[in-house]
């Protein structure tokens, strides 16, 4: 593959030009680089380098179309067309705009397939001599034919001129171009560019030879005359390239800073990055404590105060000092909770930070301050603290060890009646504080508590469990129907006649804390009257004053004996011992009583409040005549009802 260019040598020309910035310092990643490259369409591109790749952009504005060789001066763009035309141009880039080519100019006519920029400002390209060229006033000289011919692009490296050959690189004194000699042979590569490339604060060299369907990058170590190696492959053909450091001036040995900044990814650890102007030779970079490289970048370094010396051949050797400060002044206090594990309970770890704004990495995961490591073995742990950007602020370590599981230690058996059960109890067993889960067995029943309910009364076996240990003991249950039974006396009143009983209970004795009388969901004092109950079975409950139940009663209320008052109409009161007294029927039994007999004159004879004592026919001692009696009784009944008669009876002699 040639590059056309008039009559001119024919000459192959793959050209890429590199900016790589590698960066290692407190970030991972790398700064975007940019150069610009004319392709085989004689069009202007944009290319940069990213982590992810290359990435072109298309370079609109005049020129394009005719960008043969380029060569790039800061902002200024200088290019030949394949007229032999040498062109200015402008490359503009306002913000994230695209960059765009502007205000073109002709300048003169250099004939030549290889183009560079001096530090001096003028201009080197070669057809079939090697020229200079003012690019203000557009004139030309020729500096003499060279025994070797381009195969692609002029550089300077280090202040010496380079040209790319078929064979190899070219070396070219610039007093004498005819001594130009092979500085570095390429054997089985056919060379078909040159470019410098900033790297860091270095411009190395790279070379270009074309491979299918692309270019092949390689680096150079001119100062060693070596290949370095591949750098990848371009997916297009390149005519040139160009780039602010084509010039590649050595500039005097000089610290311009150390930057210091925290190693995000090292726990109190700092990196220096020295800062030079922009090189071509290799400086070496030595600090105090012996370490040394080559490119000014220093990570891992402890906190401390440190000196780094550049050395660079021809010319003094500079020191300069600088600290890496002690960032773990600065780490948040870390409140760490820590519990071992015991028995079969795993342990856990909490961490507590006191600053907002960081958090905790447990294997490889993140975590809030405060969170709960749980189900830890015995072990060491590592944790690291790290700020909102996931830099190492500080590193715990903690180990939990394996507590030795307690004993089963029995306190106390607590057997209450139950309160709402009557007859039946509850047993609760206590046990020395411990970090196990017992398992407690009573009665066939099986729990993890220790609380049993419904029992009844007798001789259990309780058994109690852990992970390490085994405890029985014998509970006896006692009849709280007899144990908490209080001395209550029932007085059941009957019901009678038209009344309906009443019964209530009365102190006996101790009544165990009795408080009330539950009967059909009401409730009455000790000694209150449960009243209108009509005759049958009824059922109390005895409560205490925590309404727990103390007793169950059943008690009868019968229907006592009620014979109303009744009156013969007729009486013989002659001593025959039949029918001798007006009286009322005797299996009558009032509460209260009185009766009167009376004359028809209405002359009282006989008066009594007994029902067992009649009237016998006399008055005064003297009996009286036989006749018709008027009679009055007012009586009262069990049921406190109070009954009013009269009428006559007739005495018979």
């Amino acid at each position: 593959m040639t590059k056309p260019y008039n009559n001119l040598n024919p000459g192959a020309l793959i050209v890429f030009g590199i900016i790589l910035l590698l960066s290692c310092l407190h970030t991972a990643g790398y700064a975007q680089q940019t150069f610009y490259v004319c392709t085989s369409s004689l069009s202007l591109q944009k290319v940069t380098i990213t982590p992810n790749g290359l990435q072109t952009q298309y370079v609109d504005g005049c020129g394009n179309g005719s960008f043969f060789s380029i060569a790039v001066d800061k902002t200024k763009l200088y290019y030949n067309d394949s007229n032999a035309g040498l062109y200015s141009a402008d490359l503009v880039t306002i913000g994230n705009t695209p960059t765009t080519v502007s205000n073109c100019k002709y300048i003169t006519s250099a004939p030549g397939n290889a183009l560079t920029v001096g530090k001096d400002g003028v201009y080197y390209v070669y057809g079939t001599e090697l020229m200079v060229v003012n690019p203000a006033t557009g004139a030309a000289k020729s500096l003499g034919v060279m025994p070797y011919g381009p195969s692609g692009d002029l550089v300077f490296y280090n202040n010496e001129l380079y040209m790319a050959n078929y064979a190899g690189i070219v070396k070219i004194p610039l007093n004498d171009p005819t001594k130009a000699f092979m500085w570095l042979p390429i054997p089985d590569a056919s060379i078909y560019g040159l470019a410098t490339v900033k790297v860091g604060n270095l411009i190395k060299a790279y070379a270009f030879t074309g491979v299918s369907g692309g270019t092949n990058v390689l680096e150079l170590d001119l100062n060693k005359r070596q290949v370095v190696g591949s750098i990848g492959t371009l997916p297009y053909v390149v005519y040139d390239a160009g780039s602010p450091v084509e010039t590649a001036v050595e500039p005097p040995l000089q610290i311009k800073e150390v930057k210091v900044t925290k190693d995000c990814d090292k726990l109190n650890r700092g990196s220096a990055e020295v800062v030079t102007d922009v090189h071509a030779s290799e400086y070496t970079y030595t600090l105090n404590n012996g370490v040394s490289n080559t490119t000014g970048l220093f990570t891992n370094l402890a906190p401390g105060n440190y000196t780094v010396t550049v050395k660079v051949e021809g010319q003094p050797e500079k020191a300069q000092g600088f600290t890496i400060p002690d960032y773990s002044l600065t780490a948040p206090t870390i409140v760490p909770v820590l519990v071992n594990p015991v028995c079969d309970i795993k342990g856990s770890i909490q961490l507590k930070i006191s600053t907002s704004g960081y958090r905790i990495k447990y294997n490889n995961a993140l975590y809030d301050s405060g969170y709960l490591f749980a189900d830890l073995l015995p072990g060491a742990y590592h944790f690291t603290i790290v700020n909102e950007q996931g830099c190492v602020i500080d590193e715990k370590d903690y180990n939990l060890v394996q507590d030795v599981c307690p004993p089963i230690t029995i306190t106390a058996i607590n057997i209450d009646a139950e309160c709402k059960k009557y007859g039946l109890a509850v047993v609760n067993v206590l046990t020395l504080p411990h970090p196990d889960k017992y398992s407690y067995t009573l009665a066939g029943t099986t729990n993890i508590d220790g609380t049993f309910t419904d029992l009844l009364p007798g001789t259990y076996t309780l058994v109690i469990v852990s992970s390490a240990d085994r405890k029985e003991a014998t509970v006896v249950i006692p009849d709280f129907k007899i144990v908490n039974k209080p001395n209550l006396l029932p007085v059941v009143k009957n019901a009678i006649c038209t009344a309906n009983g009443n019964i209530k209970f009365m102190p006996n004795g101790d009544i165990k804390g009795a408080a009330r009388v539950r009967y059909n969901n009401t409730t009455y004092k000790i000694g209150q009257v449960i009243p209108n109950l009509p005759v049958g079975l009824y059922h109390f409950t005895i409560l205490s004053e925590q309404d727990c139940i103390l007793d169950e009663v059943d008690l009868q209320v019968n229907e006592d004996k009620c014979d109303p008052v009744d009156f013969p109409n007729a009486f013989t009161p002659n001593n025959d011992g039949a029918n001798d007294f007006f009286r009322p029927n005797q299996d009558s039994n009032p509460i209260k009583y009185s009766m009167m007999v009376f004359a028809r004159n209405g002359q009282q004879l006989f008066q009594t409040n007994n029902t067992l004592l009649g009237w016998d026919g006399t008055f005064k001692g003297a009996a009286v005549p036989a006749g018709v009696y008027y009679w009055v009784c007012t009586y009262t009944m069990g049921d406190l009802v109070t009954v009013s008669k009269k009428g006559w009876v007739t005495l018979v002699r």
